[in-house]
């Protein structure tokens, strides 16, 4: 299940990080700067993670002191940043050392 669940995520967020999404009105996009400066001064936000996904997009998560507040930016290629995701309560979920990880069946996640 949780495979299954983390495929679906991915599958959307790559089809949303198209760039015809980074164009469409119900984005924000701006420098990436402005960004950073924008949730580093409003809500104490700071990157906790980064990727870059296909197309090289990169991917990022901000989040404020404790998880209150989190924002998740795409960067694309040629730097224009626009907001993908936002909301509240970012919690961290670390497994435990003897949480034995999904065992790849060869099946695939679906």
């Amino acid at each position: 299940m949780k495979a299954f669940l983390s495929t679906a995520i991915i599958a959307a967020i790559l089809l949303i990080a198209s760039p015809v999404a980074a164009q469409s009105d119900n984005q924000i996009c701006v420098s990436h700067a402005d960004w950073a400066e924008s949730l580093r001064m409003g809500w104490k936000e700071r990157v906790i993670g980064s990727g870059m996904i296909v197309g090289g997009i990169i991917v990022e998560l901000f989040a404020s002191p404790n998880g209150e507040i989190w924002t998740i930016l795409f960067t694309y290629p040629g730097g224009l940043t626009c907001a993908f995701a936002s909301g509240e309560g970012w919690s961290t979920i670390t497994p435990s050392p003897d949480e034995p990880a999904e065992p790849d069946d060869g099946k695939g996640s679906i």
